[in-house]
């Protein structure tokens, strides 16, 4: 038993236990959800992709250069990183979060999924038109990179929101208002 459990001392005086195996998971853990950002971030960068070349294709002037093309694929692989795979709240069902309320979870959650709604079926059509060699005038090409960017942008407020550190109570009073 003493070869799969060790145990250091911390500072505090507090000992801590943990099996051999533990830190190897944590890594490979570790390393498969950065696998897995990565890819949704390809993801969003593929999506933006074909709204820029359809923005291009009627000649909208925002993305006939490269960097504004850049941008876009930059700001869609933004929104898939940080709005898709949200920090979780607690796994039982009554229990508190310390991080933020159930509400706001759920609010945050239904951000994320109409951004990603949005991303999706904009990214369709415009793939279907590129790809179908289809005719679209100026507006319905606008129209559609103005929807993809609002559920790109929902996407990145929903992953800035569930991963901002919330205030106690106590902390909101001691602030100045300004």
């Amino acid at each position: 038993m003493d070869g799969l459990l060790r145990s250091r001392l911390e500072p505090s005086g507090e000992i801590l236990t943990m099996t051999d195996a533990s830190q190897p998971r944590r890594t490979l853990l570790g390393a498969a959800h950065l696998l897995e950002r990565t890819g949704l971030a390809l993801t969003g960068g593929l999506s933006a992709m074909f709204v820029a070349i359809l923005e291009g294709r009627v000649h909208v002037a925002f993305v006939e250069t490269a960097i504004p093309f850049l941008a876009v694929l930059i700001y869609g692989s933004a929104g898939f990183y940080t709005g898709i795979d949200l920090p979780r709240g607690p796994q039982k069902p009554g229990a508190r979060s310390a991080h933020l309320p159930a509400t706001t979870r759920v609010r945050i959650q239904l951000l994320s999924a109409a951004g990603t709604f949005l991303v999706a079926m904009t990214s369709g059509i415009s793939a279907a038109i590129v790809v179908l060699d289809l005719a679209a005038g100026p507006v319905s090409a606008i129209m559609l990179g103005v929807f993809w960017f609002a559920g790109a942008t929902m996407q990145i407020a929903a992953g800035i929101t569930a991963r901002r550190p919330t205030t106690d109570s106590a902390d909101r009073k001691q602030r100045p208002k300004f």
